[in-house]
């Protein structure tokens, strides 16, 4: 199988470096029929592996979701990757052993690298087939290759401030990110105040994702929620800042107290008194993805405000570490 993999991936990347981007589409076409019907599970993890190489570019990425919206292929790929759950098994341990039988733990890099656009981030974000919900309980898979992708995924769909207030309110995310990151430092009693029990009950033994890039794009997700004074005010109700702090103390990869430094920056920098506390664009989700229904304060006005708030724009691109370039 191993071998298969190999050879198929280099047929894959010398198509690529040809620029052949009707042989591309083909392959990516067959891998979804495959993958759609009744494939043999020992065939599941080349054909996502395939996909994870072939959907790089973006323009691979419209084109496979055209095709699997002409074959209604899209969510039943989402709904197999999302039947097996390895994150619901008990303990707080991450364990390793879960990555050779999860055949589908690729499709979270596929699912990572179709985020990248616009087609790709309505079906994660649309309300009815509960994508989004299902994909934030994968941020707890004991399998990393899962977090990765799916942690890519939404911090994908975060760069788009007009759903932050579904996000944050609907879905709850803030906890969702900031579990991961959650170390065995104790919190005193205010701390605990607003902050979600799940978050100060993780006991002496808590320790954060082991993967440092994990952690980095956790902590840019909430970057990027911080755009926006009211869920700034909604992060330090949800208390952001001891728990960044604390996972501080254990760093000492100096991207990551960057990224922690900005969010404090944020979150315990001083408001701009012109800056209204009421200006989240909120979002209706809809079958069909997102759609904003309605801003609650002057745009122009809100962009001036902020910029005068936050500073400089947020460094991290949509296109960074989303794109899993393939898998050896």
């Amino acid at each position: 199988v191993d071998l298969r993999v190999h050879s198929a991936t280099l047929i894959i990347n010398i198509i690529a470096e040809q620029g052949d981007v009707s042989q591309t589409t083909l392959i990516m076409e067959k891998a979804v029929d495959f993958l759609s019907s009744n494939c043999p599970k020992e065939h599941v993890n080349i054909y996502l592996i395939l996909l994870t190489n072939l959907t790089i570019p973006e323009d691979i990425c419209d084109h496979f979701m055209t095709y699997c919206t002409k074959k209604d292929s899209a969510q039943k790929l989402i709904d197999q990757f999302l039947a097996y759950n390895p994150q619901t098994v008990e303990g707080d341990d991450i364990l390793d052993d879960y990555s050779e039988s999860d055949v589908w733990q690729y499709f979270s890099s596929v699912l990572c690298n179709i985020c990248r656009v616009d087609a790709g981030r309505r079906l994660l974000l649309s309300v009815s087939t509960g994508n989004m919900a299902a994909c934030l309980k994968q941020v707890r898979s004991k399998n990393p290759v899962r977090r990765r992708g799916v942690v890519a995924c939404i911090r994908s769909c975060l760069f788009n401030a007009d759903v932050h207030w579904w996000m944050v309110h609907e879905m709850n995310v803030i906890p969702v990110l900031l579990l991961p990151l959650v170390t065995a430092t104790e919190f005193t009693e205010a701390e605990k105040v607003g902050m979600d029990p799940l978050l100060w009950m993780q006991g002496p033994n808590k320790k954060p994702d082991p993967e440092t890039d994990i952690q980095k794009m956790l902590l840019e997700s909430l970057q990027l929620l911080g755009q926006k004074r009211a869920i700034r005010e909604e992060m330090r109700k949800q208390k952001v800042y001891p728990i960044c702090r604390n996972l501080d103390y254990l760093q000492d990869d100096e991207d990551i107290s960057s990224i922690i430094f900005e969010i404090v920056q944020l979150t315990m920098g001083d408001e701009d008194p012109n800056t209204p506390v009421d200006d989240v664009v909120k979002a209706k989700v809809t079958a069909n993805g997102t759609d904003i229904v309605e801003g609650l304060s002057d745009m122009s006005m809100q962009d001036k405000s902020e910029k005068k708030a936050t500073g400089d724009e947020i460094e991290c691109s949509l296109d960074d570490d989303c794109s899993l370039d393939g898998v050896d």
